[in-house]
């Protein structure tokens, strides 16, 4: 009994030595590095991306239109229609009515000068019954200013007759237009065009005068266009003064012109070019 009680005791005295001794040592754990703080302005809202769908607002415009300039009343007992000397000018016309017998002289600027007579006035306006309803500007093509030009009025004030003035310094009714070999040529499709076959007919000096004047109406108030031509349906070749000159002209009107600064046009009147041509070609 004694001998168990003593190998009982010297088990427990050895378990608890082995529990008292050196453990083996565990390996260095590296140190985690930690991230340095971020400044909370890093982070300002315009580098926050925007939702796709989030609408953005245009900013307002601080810009204020400008203002309609104010049409000018009619004085008391004048036409309706009245317009100043001063405003059919400024739109690049023939005023229709000045005091009678009056006389206004155009520069190569068309820029008036009043020779004779002068504007309406009360004395020349109230009272008249034929200027109740008549017009006091033309926009059409006659009556737009040109060049180098002299016009009268008779004893009513009514405009009687524009003249053009000539190389020698006079003035004539009709324009200097000394226009020889003229001949104008048709292309009916594309192929004739491109292989210059189109027919050709050429102009008296009656039909070359008329040559003249669709030189002269396409290079009056012509604008520029992007608008390519189509082929041309009409080339149009003459000597003015001297000078030979080429027109092309397509079934839109659109038009360029040796007499014009290159570059396709287009008349800002309306007017039918093409027509003309036509015209000129068939009689």
């Amino acid at each position: 009994m004694k001998k168990s009680l003593l190998f009982v005791l010297a088990a427990i005295i050895a378990l608890s030595l082995c529990a008292c001794g050196e453990t083996p040592p565990k390996e260095p754990v590296s140190e985690i590095p930690q991230e340095e703080p971020v400044s909370k302005s890093e982070f300002s809202e315009e580098s926050v991306p925007a939702e796709e769908n989030e609408p953005v607002s245009e900013p307002e415009s601080t810009v204020e239109p400008e203002p309609e300039p104010e049409k000018k009343p009619v004085p008391e007992g004048y036409p309706e229609n009245y317009m100043t000397f001063d405003e059919i000018n400024a739109e690049g016309y023939y005023p229709l009515w000045m005091k009678p017998f009056t006389e206004i002289v155009y520069d190569e600027n068309k820029v008036p000068s009043i020779t004779e007579g002068g504007e309406l006035t009360d004395q020349y306006i109230l009272g008249r019954e034929d200027l109740k309803d008549s017009a006091f500007i033309d926009r059409s093509v006659t009556f737009r200013v040109r060049p180098n030009t002299k016009v009268e009025y008779d004893l009513w004030g009514s405009i009687v007759n524009i003249y053009f003035k000539w190389p020698d310094g006079s003035y004539n009714l009709s324009p200097y237009s000394k226009t020889e070999n003229a001949e104008i040529t048709y292309y009916e499709d594309i192929d004739e065009y491109e292989h210059d076959k189109g027919k050709t007919v050429k102009m008296d000096d009656y039909k070359s005068h008329g040559v003249f004047w669709l030189a002269d109406e396409l290079s009056f108030a012509p604008e520029s266009t992007s608008k390519p031509m189509d082929f041309p349906r009409y080339k149009i070749t003459f000597t003015y003064v001297g000078t030979e000159h080429c027109i092309y002209i397509d079934e839109n009107n659109v038009f360029t012109s040796t007499m014009l600064d290159g570059g396709n046009y287009i008349s800002t009147l309306g007017e039918d070019h093409f027509s003309t041509a036509a015209e000129l070609f068939g009689e």
